[in-house]
């Protein structure tokens, strides 16, 4: 951003000028970076998208930084910058070097570099606990569960099939879907590699062990069923279509 250019001297009073507002351009285009906060910066699902790595690579963003809230003064000295812009945009024009200009112009660079800081630090104190919450969902398999628990129920209830007859159909039905390969209308975060972790590898004809009637009751299916879980896959994905 900063070269000899904008750090020289200045020759005159018009090449002062000229240096302010090749400054005040720098800063402004800081301060109006996209600001990432909190909820964007501990978002696992967000953080992993090609933009937001692309962003922090490219210093596109003013970060987020996991420190205590007391000195977390991000947003206090970014909303004094912002509103201390038109003021001096307006100062340049002018060209007048008045009392309320500098100091107002010290309280603006004061707010830049204090943003500036969080632009160029490309270190990342949240990646730890992202790479936590990562390992956790892998390992956690409770989205398959439930799904599990709710096709299973569809088989029994709507179309009245006896438990053991219910399982080998879901089974089957999942490696139909897996093997057309049709991922198009997975929501985000799934895909077919998921949808094999609900079968047996080894027996087609199997859904995964613990689901099993002999390891799990009807009524802890139909507990599993029933826990409210955001974005899973639709059973509807893997239902035939009604006959007339």
């Amino acid at each position: 951003m900063y070269n000899d250019k904008v750090l020289r001297i200045p020759a005159d009073e018009a090449d002062l000028w000229e240096i302010l507002q090749e400054h005040f351009d720098l800063a402004r285009y800081v301060l109006e970076m996209p600001l990432e906060t909190k909820e964007q910066a501990f978002d696992v699902d967000f953080q992993s998208r090609p933009a937001a790595e692309l962003d922090r690579i490219s210093m596109g963003l003013i970060r987020y930084r996991n420190v205590s809230e007391e000195n977390d003064q991000r947003e206090y000295y970014l909303d004094i910058g912002l509103k201390l812009i038109p003021f001096i945009e307006k100062a340049l024009e002018v060209r007048r070097l008045t009392p309320e200009f500098v100091q107002q112009w010290g309280k603006l660079m004061f707010c830049h570099g204090y943003v500036a800081s969080h632009v160029f630090d490309d270190s990342d104190d949240l990646e730890t606990y992202r790479n936590r919450v990562k390992g956790t969902r892998a390992t956690d398999r409770t989205p398959q569960r439930i799904f599990l628990a709710r096709y299973l129920l569809w088989f029994m209830d709507e179309q009245k099939q006896r438990r053991k007859q219910a399982e080998p159909n879901a089974a089957k039905a999942i490696w139909d879907f897996i093997e057309k390969g049709n991922a198009e209308n997975i929501p985000g975060g799934y895909d077919l590699a998921w949808f094999k972790t609900l079968v047996r590898d080894d027996d087609r004809g199997r859904i995964v062990s613990p689901m099993e009637q002999n390891n799990m009751s009807e009524a802890t299916l139909r507990e599993l069923a029933a826990i409210e879980f955001d974005g899973l896959p639709p059973i509807e994905l893997l239902v035939p279509p009604a006959q007339p």
